[in-house]
C-alpha cells in the first residue's frame, strides 16, 4: 500500500473491525493506515449448551469467527443475539444469528437495550468473547434481576513491535490523527510509542476511560468521542 498524503489516519485496531471505518475515510479523501497491537489467542472454555441462555450478548466479531471454527449448535443461533457496533451486528448476520438490531454503539448503551428487551426467566444472558472487555454488564443485568453469565474465549496478546510501515510515517510526521478504542489499545500503543515523540499527533478515543489514560501519559491534543459511529470519527478528523 503506497500513502502518498502528509496528513495520514492512523487506526489502530484489528483490520477485520477498521475496514468498515477505512472505507469510509478513504472516500472523503483521507489516507489511512490501520495497525493492530493485539494477537488473538483462543482459550478453551466450557460446553455452551444452548437450552441455558435467553439471549447472546457479543462484544466482538472475533469472538463470532471463533465460534465458527467451534462445533456449535445450530440452535444456538436461533437464540435473540445482541451485538456491540455495525461490524459485529453484521457478522452475526453473516453467520445466521437472530440479531435484535439496536442503535448502541457501545457496551454501556447495549447493556441498557438487552434490559429493554429480554425479560426476568430462568435462562441466563450469555456474555461472551474476550478476556478484556471495556464495560462489563453483569452488575446491571443484576440490578434489572436479569440473570446473567460470561464465557471468556480468546485473549488479545500484546505485539512487541510496530510494523516497520507504521513506524516510518510517524517518525516522518505523516500522521495526523490517531484513533484509539479501548483502554487496554491505549495502553499498549503508549507502550509500543514509549521512544518515539509522538504526543503531540492528536488522538481521538473513544471514551473517557480511554481518554484518561492519554491524559496520565502528558498527550497534549485528545479529543473522545463518545459511539462508534463512522460519521463520529469522520467529524472529529474534520473538524481538526
Amino acid at each position: 500500500m503506497i500513502l502518498t498524503n502528509k496528513n495520514i489516519t492512523l487506526i489502530v485496531r484489528q483490520k477485520n473491525r477498521a475496514l468498515p471505518l477505512k472505507k469510509f475515510l478513504k472516500l472523503k479523501g483521507f489516507d489511512v493506515l490501520v495497525e493492530p497491537v493485539f494477537k488473538i489467542k483462543a482459550i478453551k472454555h466450557k460446553n455452551i449448551n444452548y437450552k441455558n441462555y435467553s439471549a447472546i450478548m457479543f462484544t466482538s466479531a472475533t469472538t463470532i469467527e471463533i465460534l465458527e471454527k467451534e462445533n456449535i449448535d445450530n440452535k444456538f443461533k436461533n437464540i435473540q443475539t445482541f451485538c456491540v457496533g455495525k461490524v459485529t451486528y453484521e457478522t452475526a448476520i453473516k453467520y445466521g444469528y437472530n440479531c435484535i438490531k439496536t442503535t448502541a454503539n457501545t457496551g454501556q448503551s447495549l447493556e441498557k437495550e438487552i434490559i429493554k428487551f429480554v425479560k426476568p426467566s430462568n435462562n441466563k444472558i450469555l456474555i461472551i468473547g474476550g478476556k478484556k472487555i471495556a464495560h462489563n454488564p453483569i452488575a446491571g443485568f443484576n440490578t434489572a434481576r436479569l440473570k446473567s453469565e460470561r464465557i471468556i474465549i480468546y485473549d488479545t496478546i500484546p505485539i512487541k513491535n510496530l510494523s516497520k510501515e507504521s513506524i516510518e510515517v510517524i517518525k516522518n510526521n505523516r500522521i495526523k490523527n490517531i484513533i484509539i478504542y479501548s483502554p487496554e489499545t491505549a495502553k499498549t500503543f503508549i507502550n509500543l510509542t514509549k521512544n518515539i515523540d509522538i504526543n503531540n499527533i492528536k488522538i481521538i478515543c473513544l471514551g473517557n476511560k480511554t481518554g484518561n489514560i492519554f491524559k496520565k501519559d502528558n498527550w497534549k491534543k485528545i479529543q473522545v468521542v463518545n459511539d462508534t459511529s463512522l460519521k463520529t470519527f469522520a467529524n472529529a478528523i474534520i473538524e481538526d
